[in-house]
């Protein structure tokens, strides 16, 4: 498992993290503030709901998914994305 650093919680940063998270990667999720980093998951709390509604995942499966962690730095990390502007 590769940890993955994602820097920007918006609509695109927190669903690519999603997608790591998904493919079973650590993801570090991080924008300016703690306001942000909430906001991006529980959009994507929203998302994992209906999809454990569809049958898509379980519900443990989504709660493995939504801890991320709500830092990110370079260190420690395989692969840094960039979604902030």
């Amino acid at each position: 498992m590769e940890r993955v650093g994602v820097v920007g919680a918006g609509l695109m940063g927190s669903e690519i993290a999603l997608v790591f998270a998904l493919a079973g990667h650590e993801v570090l999720l991080a924008d300016r503030g703690t306001a942000e980093v909430a906001a991006g998951l529980e959009r994507l709390r929203k998302v994992l709901e209906k999809g454990v509604s569809r049958g898509f995942y379980n519900g443990a499966d989504a709660d493995h998914m939504l801890s991320f962690k709500r830092k990110a730095t370079r260190r420690g990390c395989n692969l840094l994305l960039k979604h902030a502007t």
